[in-house]
């Protein structure tokens, strides 16, 4: 990952922070990806006759995203760590 900043005095900064993905991590992205697509299309094509099979269908769907949520912030957290640390860097003060 990386980000460019340029200041008001047009003067530029890269910063650049390389994290591997390991093959199990890939897949498990892969997997959470996936999931996705296939609640996205559930909610497309599930048949609504009545009231109550709109209920249960977003009850159910809400169950599914939040604990997809939940994954993916545990999956990339690293990533929020270092750009937490490439937006605040910490200063010495004197």
């Amino acid at each position: 990952m990386a980000y460019c900043q340029i200041t008001k005095e047009r003067k530029t900064s890269y910063y650049v922070n390389k994290i591997g993905l390991d093959p199990t991590k890939r897949n498990e992205l892969r997997d959470m990806v996936t999931r996705l697509s296939q609640l996205k299309t559930n909610m497309q094509k599930s048949p609504i006759t009545i009231e109550e099979d709109l209920a249960d269908l977003e009850r159910q769907s809400e169950e599914e995203l939040t604990e997809i949520m939940k994954k993916i912030e545990l999956f990339f957290a690293s990533v929020t760590v270092a750009i937490d640390a490439m937006l605040n860097p910490k200063r010495v003060i004197d």
